[in-house]
């Protein structure tokens, strides 16, 4: 029970585009196959941690916890701002892989 459940919002800081579409990115994430497991993504993350510009801890954590809040951000970013802001935040590889998966899933 409560597996299924998203709570999100308040009025902190929370440094997400939007935190709402952040929460439904890692809903989506882990509904849809966790496609932030799937090695397209896992390959973008590698590139994105090791070559981007420099990001904050929280998208560098390990044991796939850095790579599931990229996931959801990135989705946010794509949903709220489109591809370009993807891009400019973590990378063209991540652009590349949100592209393509919104693209499978009928998004914009």
């Amino acid at each position: 029970p409560g597996t299924d459940r998203a709570f999100a919002g308040d009025s902190a800081e929370h440094g997400s585009t939007s935190l709402a579409l952040h929460e439904l990115g890692h809903g989506m994430d882990h509904k849809l196959g966790t496609p932030s497991y799937d090695s397209t993504f896992v390959l973008a993350w590698a590139d994105m941690k090791d070559d981007w510009r420099p990001l904050a801890p929280y998208y560098r954590q390990g044991k796939g916890a850095g790579r599931e809040e990229t996931w959801a951000e990135a989705f946010a970013l794509h949903m709220k701002l489109g591809p370009a802001a993807v891009e400019k935040t973590f990378g063209p590889s991540v652009r590349a892989a949100m592209t393509k998966w919104v693209s499978l899933h009928g998004g914009a």
